[in-house]
């Protein structure tokens, strides 16, 4: 009888570790795989944000690229009237017609010369009629105040037709700018107008970019001297849609919208132009967004850059899915073969290596992972606490790697980046470790240092073999980088800590031109 139960318990026994094994391998699989998806995941979501903040700004520099060049222009036509007695009518236009400004400028809607007027303006009236303009009238009817007038306005065809004898000073946003132009001396733009060219079709937003001009040969260095020689101004007019039109990073798609508030209040009655309406800033799938504040010729311009996360998936979601489908297949794999072949403990212990090197190692290039860098940290520091050693922690961030992906592929990236991760391994010594712990970001672990000068060796080593070109797939490839470097225990004490000070030494060095090596010490 006592030989019956102890064959029945083995036999159990073996029935339960047959069943348990699989279901604690594939559980144990499934924990790894979610863990690796995670971190890709976050490091496609932070390479999605970094482009869309890049795009961003690059949009809100090339606005104001635009409006410099635009302020270039009234400042050259100013030279005009400073160079001149009175400047004739033609003379003006010949002038302007020399800008080519609907080829080489098409976001301007016109240029033009406005008069600072008397309160009574038939005098002024009737000079017009004798240039031949026999309609010619100061609108619209003002009772007091100073009056101005629109005489000089090119190209002198179509909508501009209609603004011929304009007093600007009778509306308030266009008097306010016309008032502070005058006494500062300085370009100064318009908040939001209709201008006078727009009519029923394709009604858009507008401004105005005011220049004041002074007598010449007389003072104007205060603000009463100002006011005394003032006669006029130099003026542009903007629709605010074609000027947008042409301005790189602005142009309408799915991706990216641009909203433009006049001031910074963000109501729609302030919006100056939106290259996406189907994008609300109330929506609350939107989880990407960027504001900046444009000074526009003494202006304030608000800028709203939005776009909708599942619109800036990049390779790096693709390869988080792949590591998910890829892992859940493992796991799959693994339950099964350890269902199939539990007697063999060969294989058994095959697959639990496959499965660490897996939760500990970077699939693409072999290097140790976060997880495992970060563990060999602690090991080192609490090495060095015992011993009274120095360790060092290198953070690397390659400087022109984005640009790779963007025109030869992430094939080519990802060749790329086991190409780095084989010349790291090579400037390194046996005991110390490189790891990739982003996209393209690395840090390596130098136990038992000769502390600042032995890792600044190591550093320097590094800096120069990523600036050796690279020969990948028929492409010749320069990269550089970036390199932060931090020590124990001379810049911290815990591992949390020398990470984040080598990290935001690595930003110092990137911010300071790239392609360089900068220490804790200075930057702190």
């Amino acid at each position: 009888m006592s030989v019956l139960r102890f064959c029945f318990r083995r036999i159990a026994a073996a029935v339960s570790l047959r069943h348990a094994l699989p279901l604690i391998l594939l559980l144990a699989g499934l924990g790894i795989t979610f863990i690796l998806w995670r971190a890709a995941s976050e490091s496609a979501a932070q390479s999605a944000q970094s482009g869309f903040v890049f795009r961003a700004r690059e949009a809100n520099e090339n606005i104001l690229q635009h409006l410099r060049t635009y302020e270039e222009l009234l400042h050259g036509t100013a030279g005009l009237f400073a160079a001149s007695v009175s400047v004739e009518r033609d003379e003006f236009r010949a002038y302007i017609d020399a800008l080519l400004l609907p080829e080489r400028y098409p976001g301007i809607q016109g240029m033009g010369y406005m008069l600072k007027l008397p309160t009574d303006t038939h005098a002024h009236e009737a000079a017009m009629h004798k240039e031949g303009f026999d309609d010619y009238r100061v609108w619209p009817p003002a009772r007091d105040g100073m009056r101005t007038a629109v005489v000089y306005l090119e190209p002198f065809s179509g909508r501009n037709m209609d603004v011929l004898g304009y007093d600007a000073y009778t509306d308030a946003t266009r008097r306010d700018a016309l008032l502070q132009s005058m006494d500062s001396g300085k370009i100064v733009v318009t908040g939001k107008v209709r201008l006078v060219q727009e009519n029923e079709h394709d009604v858009q937003s507008g401004f105005l970019m005011f220049l004041p001009v002074y007598r010449n040969h007389v003072p104007h260095d205060t603000v009463e001297q100002r006011r005394t020689n003032i006669v006029g101004w130099i003026y542009a007019a903007f629709r605010m849609n074609n000027l947008m039109r042409d301005i790189r990073g602005l142009r309408g798609g799915n991706d990216l919208d641009i909203k433009i508030y006049d001031g910074v209040e963000l109501s729609g009655a302030a919006l100056l132009y939106d290259s996406n309406p189907r994008i609300s800033l109330s929506d609350s799938r939107q989880k990407l967004r960027y504001d900046a504040i444009l000074d526009a010729g003494n202006h304030r311009w608000t800028v709203v850059a939005t776009a909708y996360p599942t619109d800036w998936r990049t390779a790096g979601y693709t390869r988080a899915h792949f590591i998910l489908w890829g892992g859940v297949g493992i796991s799959l794999l693994l339950s099964l073969l350890a269902w199939s072949f539990l007697r063999d403990r060969a294989h058994a212990l095959e697959a639990a290596d496959r499965a660490y090197h897996l939760a500990l190692y970077d699939t693409l290039t072999g290097l140790p992972n976060r997880q495992l860098a970060i563990e060999r940290l602690t090991q080192s520091l609490a090495h060095a606490r015992r011993n009274g050693g120095k360790v060092g922690l290198l953070f690397v961030d390659l400087d022109k790697f984005k640009p790779v992906n963007d025109q030869h592929g992430h094939a080519v990236g990802d060749m790329l980046l086991r190409a780095i991760a084989k010349r790291l391994r090579e400037c390194v010594r046996d005991v110390d470790t490189a790891a990739r712990v982003g996209g393209d970001e690395f840090v390596v672990l130098l136990p038992d240092i000769d502390g600042k000068s032995g890792a600044g060796v190591v550093a320097e080593k590094i800096r120069e073999a990523m600036a050796l070109p690279f020969e990948i797939a028929g492409h010749h490839l320069e990269i550089a980088a970036s390199i932060g470097v931090a020590l124990y225990p001379d810049d911290a004490l815990d591992e949390n800590d020398l990470l984040l000070r080598a990290d935001r030494a690595m930003y110092h060095a990137k911010h300071g031109g790239r392609n360089a090596v900068r220490f804790v010490q200075e930057v702190c």
